[in-house]
């Protein structure tokens, strides 16, 4: 027999991601010539999935819809002919070129991922049961509760996180973290109260610093952020959150910055404490479980993979995800340094990153323009069809969808 290429999905259950899979499953017949399979256990979904090679897999009966995806996930050299190569994607992992099919020429190693958007320490508290997540957001609630209540209309969903106010956050803080790359940006930051008015600070065409009006603007005129700064004497007045100027951040005194997390290493402990494994790096740059390439020399890696995910179900401590077992059996296999699949082939689209953006006849970005990809597989792990992001209206664009 002959080798071959192949693409595999799994899904399980709600009637929502089965929806989301016919979508995905759709366009990837448009622009691959490949055979597409779909491992489900169909007597757990709620409604057809719509494609014609449909491998059908009993779970056991006591996992729940999540935990059965993951079993047929990490299980694959169990289910499927290992002779050939296979390349997993998510349901909302949406084709888009068709050189989707280019991607089975970046095998390198046993296995093959891309690169998650977040590093190890940031998504520590999403993989395991610490208190670091929800102290994180109960400070970020509570700094909303007192903008809303100190500003006359302000409304902090829509105000503070608005797409300029994100963009200029992004940047003070990539400038701050990088200061030799920004000499000139934080020149212009650190002065901008006592610049000349003709000294503007540009974040991008749209966004300027405008020192007459001591705020941000937009290309209409308009102020877009530092509207905060401005009730910053009642704000202390009523609160124990303080705005420090040189770094342009938000704190809360004596229990940390109200928008930037910082990470935990409860992941790293945790890892160590029921596998054994030491992670000796907790800024290392974990994998996303979204677009993996495998083959018959992948064969020990699942094993594991599939033995450390199966081990975390009944345990309280975990949650209920594939991704922190990847990263103890990437370490485990000794992997961490291998090369990654290009972004091309896993554009992550995170909503709440605003750098994350689309331009007609530009493209889509990861860092808000400073470069620019067509992507081949766009993931779209949240706001799956929001029409309103322009994200999606690229998708849509490259799609041809009316």
């Amino acid at each position: 027999m002959s080798e071959k290429n192949i693409f595999v999905f799994v899904v399980c259950g709600a009637t929502e991601h089965i929806k989301t899979l016919n979508f995905s499953v759709k366009y990837l017949r448009k622009f691959s010539k490949n055979k597409i399979i779909v491992i489900t256990d169909k007597k757990r979904n709620k409604i057809e999935i719509e494609h014609n090679n449909i491998l059908d897999i009993s779970t056991p009966t006591h996992f729940d819809h999540h935990q059965a995806s993951i079993y047929l996930k990490t299980g694959f050299n169990k289910f499927l002919d290992m002779s050939h190569n296979y390349c997993y994607l998510d349901s909302d992992v949406i084709a888009l070129s068709e050189r989707v099919d280019e991607i089975f020429l970046h095998k390198y190693g046993p296995v093959t991922f891309a690169a998650d958007h977040c590093k190890l320490n940031f998504f520590s508290a999403t993989a395991v049961k610490c208190p670091c997540k929800d102290t994180f957001n109960e400070r970020k609630k509570r700094f909303a509760e007192i903008l809303n209540s100190v500003i006359p209309g302000y409304d902090f969903d829509r105000d503070f996180n608005s797409v300029y106010t994100k963009i200029i956050g992004r940047k003070i803080e990539s400038a701050i973290h990088e200061p030799l790359n920004n000499i000139s940006f934080l020149t212009k930051l650190y002065l901008r109260k006592i610049a000349p008015s003709f000294l503007p600070l540009k974040i991008t065409e749209d966004i300027v610093y405008s020192r007459k009006n001591k705020a941000w603007m937009d290309c209409g005129g308009n102020k877009i952020s530092d509207v905060i700064l401005d009730y910053y004497t009642e704000i202390k007045k009523r609160s124990s959150f303080r705005y420090k100027k040189i770094q342009s951040k938000w704190v809360e005194k004596g229990k940390g910055e109200v928008f930037d997390s910082q990470g935990c290493i409860h992941l790293q402990e945790m890892i160590k404490k029921k596998f054994s494994i030491d992670i000796t790096d907790n800024t290392w740059q974990h994998w996303n479980g979204g677009v993996f390439l495998f083959n018959k020399e992948s064969v020990d890696f699942l094993d594991t993979w599939h033995q450390y995910s199966l081990g975390i179900f009944e345990d309280k401590k975990w949650n209920t995800r594939d991704q922190g077992t990847l990263i103890a059996t990437v370490w485990k296999f000794h992997l961490q340094h291998q090369k990654l699949l290009p972004q091309e082939f896993n554009f992550i689209a995170d909503y709440d990153n605003p750098n994350v953006r689309f331009k007609d006849g530009i493209g889509f970005t990861l860092n808000n323009f400073k470069t620019v990809f067509n992507p081949n597989f766009i993931h779209v792990y949240h706001h799956f069809g929001n029409k309103n992001w322009n994200i999606w209206q690229g998708i849509e664009k490259a799609l041809e969808i009316s």
